[in-house]
């Protein structure tokens, strides 16, 4: 008996010292460190960066790894632990939403929607109209032919930009909320979910990025809602399309073609004496059931809106109408009266913001325009400089630069623009270079249309026009 185990411990002693022992006792001491390194990563991931920092220098010596290394795999682990993949970020993930069950009344689910805008933000008047047709607009998004931008628009922070976001999230199809953007991904999401985009802090990154502006523009008109881009390592032009809902929020004022393509909702700071309802559970549930209810109405109304030609009413110019008439087509659709709420909110809102969303050349135009009915008919240069820079809520006292009163010299290149030019006039007094009226008639006719400065309130065949078509 003991010579079988002498014999069997020199086997096993033999084994032991044979290649293919050898390799085994590595596997057990590789599978040894690689589960001391995998607990202590998982113990370094959950670690705040302070601590991190402290510790992982002495953790990768004795673990015979570099440091480089040791930040990959726990940086790894952290994402793991959030959530995310190896390339980092989550998954977007969209909530799943069935259909109301029951048919659903346009007018009275449009009512509903602004009552609790109302009740749960600050707006201007018709603004909760406003943001209730656009809801149901970004439902039926494929039944129109223009996406107007929905701006949020605010002289200061804490004017509630954020809370209409919130609300505007549970409504509308297929939300999207983000609090910045670059080019590259605002394509590249609308390509690949067709979300409703809701972009918060516009005002930080949106103003100096002309490409991002471009793509933002050329999502308002479905025809032209395209962008080519070079795929791939051959570089083959591919199209990404553009053509989203868009909800944009910020300070001040964005530039002006994207005000232009927007219909302006200009917050407030709520005072202490407007109380508002606390965005909770119970009513994230009813706006739930509302979003229900819009993708019930919006399933059963696509045909109906496809088909409709809204009247716009009168005063709004040609970028305008394109702006409202999908809003319109809704109200259309839904009845009772709400065509006739919608185009007084059109009225109110869009003739209410079109002065600041004027670019210099218009704005200067309708100042000019109100100093020649003051003046008369024809003025010297040096004075209408000095009658623009004394109107105080304006900025030809501060213009340029330099932050000086408007010169003749800059009052004429912004004319030129608009084909207008300084000539020698005589006044009642003297005789130089100056603006004649009659040499403004047409340029105030195509840049400043009716309504511009007057309410119109008259609706009819004659007070409306058909906005079915650019």
């Amino acid at each position: 008996m003991i010579d079988q185990i002498e014999t069997a411990t020199k086997i096993l002693d033999e084994m032991d010292d044979s290649p293919a022992g050898r390799a085994q006792n590595e596997g057990l001491e590789h599978q040894k460190w690689r589960a001391e390194l995998d607990a202590e990563i998982r113990r370094l991931a959950v670690l705040d960066e302070p601590d991190y920092a402290r510790q992982r220098k002495k953790v990768s010596k004795p673990l015979s790894i570099s440091v480089g290394k040791l930040d990959k795999w726990v940086g790894a682990e952290r994402h793991s632990i959030a959530g995310e993949d190896a390339r980092g970020g989550k998954e977007i993930e969209f909530r799943k939403m069935e259909p109301w069950p029951e048919l659903v009344n346009g007018a009275s689910l449009l009512s509903d929607l602004a009552e609790v805008i109302t009740r749960l933000a600050i707006l201007p008047r018709h603004a909760p109209e406003a943001l209730a047709l656009w809801v149901l607009f970004s439902h039926t998004f494929d039944a129109h032919e223009y996406s107007p931008r929905l701006l949020l628009s605010s002289p200061e922070k804490r004017c509630g930009k954020r809370r209409v976001i919130e609300i505007l999230t549970e409504l509308v199809s297929r939300p999207l909320a983000v609090s910045n953007l670059t080019p590259a991904t605002l394509f590249r999401s609308i390509q690949t979910w067709r979300p409703t985009l809701l972009v918060d802090e516009a005002d930080s990154f949106a103003k100096d990025n002309e490409t991002l502006r471009g793509l933002i523009n050329s999502g308002h008109s479905r025809k032209i809602a395209f962008v080519p881009r070079c795929v791939g390592d051959d570089f083959e032009p591919r199209l990404f399309s553009t053509w989203a809902p868009l909800v944009i929020a910020g300070i001040g004022h964005l530039p002006d073609t994207i005000e232009d393509r927007s219909i302006i909702i200009q917050m407030r700071r709520r005072r202490k004496d407007e109380p508002i309802a606390r965005l909770n559970r119970d009513v994230k549930a009813n706006l739930s059931i509302l979003a229900r209810k819009c993708l019930r109405w919006a399933a059963d109304s696509l045909a109906t809106i496809k088909d409709s030609e809204p009247l716009s009413p009168r005063g709004l110019d040609d970028r305008a109408e394109n702006n409202w008439c999908p809003l319109l087509a809704v109200a259309e659709a839904a009845g009772a009266d709400w065509p006739l709420r919608a185009r007084d909110a059109a009225i109110a809102l869009s003739t209410s913001s079109e002065r600041d969303a004027d670019t210099n050349g218009t704005m200067i135009l309708a100042d000019i325009r109100d100093l020649f009915e003051e003046k008369g008919e024809r003025i010297l240069s040096r004075d209408l400089c000095s009658a623009l820079a004394a109107l105080e809520t304006q900025p030809w006292g501060e213009y340029g630069r330099s932050l000086k009163p408007i010169t003749p010299n800059q009052l004429a290149r912004l004319l030129r623009l608009f084909g207008v030019q300084p000539k020698t006039i005589r006044t009642e007094t003297e005789r130089g270079k100056g603006y004649d009226f009659k040499d403004f008639e047409d340029t105030f006719a195509r840049y400043l249309p009716c309504g511009k400065r007057d309410s119109v309130t008259t609706f009819g065949n004659q007070g409306e026009t058909d906005c079915s078509t650019p």
